[in-house]
């Protein structure tokens, strides 16, 4: 298994999370890390480079989050040899479930597969299933009007972490002992592929810098018929906003309007599709 972690000057971040692999269960594992830009304490990564099973990789730009990725993934071995599963995930996760590496190992990587996690945050409780069907054309609506002013976006910003997250945090997060379920699509921090997605001629490219990503790999396994599955027996603690929070504030309200128009003309577009498919199917 191999863990493409995207660092924006998160290094300690970065070296939380290779602790928290290091009481894996399971030692088939490699981290690789994506450095878009270290901070002050850039020397962590190239202590951890030096490290048992841990690559650094840079890019010669800031790519964002899943082009990113997809530099990690390009980095990593590719066909039969390739990892049986590619974990993306920001660097403000920790797999604290010693047994997540041998539990992914269980499944099998061949078949063209996206897992969503339990995500479990301290600010914003349980985060997946992040969209179990389709939202509506108004819920995406009204993000699109809330994000076209700044200061809006960042009101939005705090009603949801102190409205949203406290609702959230309330609610059990969802036992693993729970039957896995078909969803539409992941919580963006952390997602997992199969070897098959990839084999099956899929990536992870994203047109757009920063949010949305969610929605792209969604509409990918959609139009291909790869299916996206809530797993709740894979857990991971997502603490938040390690690299977000690094951003001016003007530049990520830009970046999350930019996102949600991204993901309004996605979801349209599968509305469509869903409609179009539907009136074939009626007699």
């Amino acid at each position: 298994m191999a863990i493409v972690c995207v660092n924006y000057h998160s290094e300690r971040h970065c070296s939380e999370l290779y602790d928290t692999l290091l009481t894996q269960n399971d030692p088939a594992w490699e981290l690789v890390i994506v450095d878009n830009g270290s901070g002050d304490d850039r020397a962590l990564l190239d202590e951890l480079a030096a490290r048992e099973r841990v690559r650094v990789v840079r890019p010669d730009n800031n790519l964002g989050y899943f082009n990113g990725a997809q530099f990690g993934v390009d980095d990593l071995r590719v066909g039969p040899a390739a990892p049986e599963w590619i974990v993306v995930c920001n660097p403000d996760i920790r797999f604290d479930d010693a047994g997540f590496v041998a539990h992914l190992r269980r499944r099998d990587a061949d078949e063209p597969l996206v897992l969503a996690p339990s995500v479990v945050s301290p600010v914003m409780g349980e985060q997946n299933p992040f969209m179990s069907s389709v939202p509506s054309r108004g819920r995406t609506a009204l993000r699109t009007a809330v994000l076209s002013s700044h200061l809006l976006g960042r009101l939005a910003g705090t009603y949801s972490t102190a409205v949203t997250g406290r609702r959230r945090r309330s609610i059990a997060p969802t036992p693993p002992t729970q039957p896995e379920q078909r969803i539409f699509a992941p919580h963006g921090s952390v997602i997992v592929f199969s070897r098959g997605y990839f084999t099956a001629g899929l990536d992870v490219h994203h047109e757009r810098f920063l949010y949305g990503e969610e929605v792209a790999v969604a509409r990918r396994c959609w139009e291909r018929g790869v299916p996206v599955v809530y797993d709740p027996a894979a857990r991971v603690r997502h603490l938040g906003h390690a690299t977000t929070g690094r951003m001016p504030s003007r530049e990520l309200t830009r970046r999350k309007r930019e996102g949600v128009w991204f993901v309004q003309r996605e979801l349209a577009h599968v509305r469509r599709a869903r409609g179009a498919a539907s009136e074939r199917a009626t007699p």
